[in-house]
C-alpha cells in the first residue's frame, strides 16, 4: 500500500462502515503522513469502527479534530503519535477500553481529552510530550495518574 498524498485524500475525511480502521495485513499506517486536517468516523447501524488500528494516524500534523464512533473500543499503538495539531480528544461516549503504547505521544496541542470509565489499559508513553494536557506538576508518562486527573475534571 503506497502512502497517501494530499491529492488523494481531502482535507476532510469521513470514514464508514469498516469494522477495524487498519491498512491490511502487512501495513498498519492507513492514514500516515496525511494532510488531512479532520476526521469523523461514520457508524452506520451495523455497528461502526470498533479498533482503531497501529500508525492509522501516524504523523499527520495537519489533524485538528477526529470524533469516534460509539463503537470504539481500542485504539492502537502510535495511532495519534506526533498529530501535533490535534487539540482535543472526546472519548466519552465511546467504549474504548485500551490505548496502545504512544497512542497520543507528542500530541503537543493537545489541551482536552475526554476519557470513558470503561478504559482500563495503557501501553506505555500514551500521554508522552502532550504538555498542554495536564498540569506540570503531573507525570506523563504515570498513565493511571493523567487518567485520574481527566477524569476529575470533566
Amino acid at each position: 500500500m503506497s502512502k497517501r498524498t494530499s491529492e488523494q485524500l481531502p482535507n476532510v475525511l469521513e470514514i464508514a462502515n469498516p469494522n477495524h480502521l487498519e491498512g491490511g495485513d502487512e501495513e498498519e499506517d492507513v492514514f500516515e503522513g496525511s494532510e488531512v486536517d479532520s476526521a469523523a468516523v461514520d457508524t452506520p447501524a451495523t455497528g461502526g469502527i470498533t479498533i482503531i488500528g497501529d500508525s492509522s494516524f501516524l504523523n499527520c500534523s495537519s489533524l485538528k479534530e477526529i470524533k469516534f464512533p460509539k463503537s470504539l473500543t481500542s485504539i492502537g499503538v502510535s495511532s495519534f503519535f506526533n498529530c501535533s495539531s490535534l487539540e482535543q480528544v472526546d472519548l466519552l461516549h465511546t467504549k474504548v477500553q485500551e490505548l496502545g503504547t504512544q497512542a497520543f505521544r507528542d500530541c503537543t496541542s493537545l489541551r482536552e481529552m475526554k476519557v470513558p470509565d470503561s478504559l482500563q489499559n495503557f501501553g506505555g508513553y500514551v500521554f508522552w510530550n502532550c504538555s498542554k494536557l495536564v498540569p506540570s506538576d503531573i507525570n506523563l508518562n504515570d498513565n493511571a495518574a493523567v487518567v485520574a486527573y481527566l477524569r476529575s475534571i470533566q
